[in-house]
């Protein structure tokens, strides 16, 4: 499921149970603008490279829930999100690592729960 506020305005977009063909061709198409992105249980998601992200760099807050698969974050995905102040990563317990130096430097929060593989990993 995806849903997108309108198209002309900064509304937040879902993304909800996907798969990996459709939602990529959907991330791309994305507007740029955008206040808020949240993905949610995409089981077939594995790295950030699927996700098409790229084309967001205004975009000021990200939420990745319920990615049993996620392994681990590409470094210049995230760095690309040059505007991303708050990051929240939740259920994503293959998740193995995450640093400060993978993060953009306009970040400002940073939420982590339930990510068993990271707990002792993240001191920023």
């Amino acid at each position: 499921m995806f849903s997108l506020g309108n198209s002309n305005s900064k509304s937040p977009s879902h993304l909800h149970d996907c798969h990996p063909p459709l939602s990529f061709t959907l991330l791309m198409c994305l507007p740029s603008n955008l206040n808020s992105l949240t993905i949610t249980n995409c089981n077939k998601f594995t790295s950030q490279v699927e996700w098409g992200l790229q084309g967001l760099a205004s975009l000021p807050s990200l939420k990745i829930s319920g990615l049993p698969n996620l392994r681990s974050l590409d470094s210049l995905g995230l760095q690309l999100l040059t505007s991303l102040q708050k990051l929240e990563i939740h259920d994503c317990p293959k998740l193995q690592s995450l640093t400060e130096e993978l993060l953009p430097t306009s970040l400002s929060v940073l939420t982590i729960q339930s990510c068993p593989l990271l707990k002792g990993q993240c001191k920023f």
